[in-house]
């Protein structure tokens, strides 16, 4: 990736589900800058998902369990890595 941050897109789900989700759990904006930052970085951190139904590298990535201890929600983002962006396809929170 030459050591450049891609752009960021979401998809109307996600940009749905973030905004509901962020009404109910009021720290998911931090975790989710904090994935955001990593995978505009090194987009392939996550674990990649073969076999799934969307051409291109699908990866998935999870926020540490162990923040739900201080009110933070485990975040967990579906995202495609194309050559000049990343696009987060959907989320979930637990």
């Amino acid at each position: 990736m030459n050591g450049r941050m891609l752009t960021i897109v979401e998809e109307g789900t996600a940009t749905t589900k973030l905004d509901s989700l962020s009404q109910q759990h009021r720290r998911l904006g931090e975790i989710w800058d904090a994935l955001i930052w990593v995978i505009s970085r090194q987009p392939r951190f996550g674990e990649r998902v073969p076999h799934h139904s969307r051409s291109g590298d699908i990866y998935i990535l999870k926020s540490s369990p162990y923040f739900n201890s201080v009110d933070i929600p485990t975040l967990t983002l579906l995202y495609q890595v194309e050559e000049n962006q990343i696009t987060v396809l959907d989320l979930k929170v637990t």
